[in-house]
């Protein structure tokens, strides 16, 4: 692990996002509270907000998210606390 606490598997990933996030401010950069709350149908609004990214940083935030197995927010439209949950409910 890193000192930032992104799994070593997911370092590359996030470099590549953050490099393409250097010259342009997404919806979640400019409000990143929607893609994070407790309220699944705001994070449903914020997940419909990703399909204005650029396709680039669309692709790039999704690869980070599996890579980082983020547990929580909304990465390239996907709720990945609702997976969690559908997850731990099928168990």
């Amino acid at each position: 692990m890193t000192a930032c606490l992104i799994p070593d598997a997911a370092v590359t990933t996030w470099r590549d996002l953050a490099a393409l996030l250097t010259d342009q401010t997404t919806p979640c950069q400019a409000d990143p509270e929607p893609w994070f709350a407790h309220d699944p149908s705001t994070r449903a609004v914020a997940g419909r907000a990703c399909q204005s990214c650029p396709s680039r940083v669309f692709a790039a935030c999704g690869t980070y998210a599996q890579a980082a197995r983020e547990p929580w927010g909304v990465w390239a439209g996907v709720d990945r606390g609702l997976r969690t949950s559908k997850k731990r409910a099928a168990a």
